[in-house]
């Protein structure tokens, strides 16, 4: 009798629907949880390019103040995420940007365009 209620085991697994929809539902839930905290880690904002270092990957701006980080307005150089973003950015530009928070805490730039 043990021998067939251990072969049933995974018959009963595989088609039991309601653990699969918990599983499922639960998933979701902390997907939608992680893209909540991606977009808090996020954050925009405009600015005028002060200097642009290919080479090094960074660019400084003077940029306005950013909401919910309490940073107020003032130049600072920022390391972006990909050099190619500052192909096209040259001094006295206004931008616009995006900071993503690194695990480690930093802000790094994942975003700059011309702005409109």
């Amino acid at each position: 009798m043990k021998k067939t209620s251990y072969m049933m085991l995974p018959v009963l697994i595989l088609f039991n629907p309601p653990v699969f929809a918990h599983g499922a539902n639960h998933h979701n839930a902390a997907t939608e949880s992680e893209a909540t905290q991606a977009a808090a880690q996020v954050r925009t904002g405009q600015g005028t390019v002060d200097k642009v270092d290919v080479a090094a990957g960074t660019v400084t701006l003077t940029r306005d103040s950013l909401k919910g980080l309490g940073w107020p307005d003032m130049a600072m150089e920022y390391t972006v995420k990909d050099k190619a973003m500052l192909d096209n950015i040259r001094a006295r530009m206004k931008v616009d940007f995006e900071l993503t928070k690194e695990p480690d805490g930093t802000f790094v730039m994942t975003r700059i365009i011309p702005a409109d």
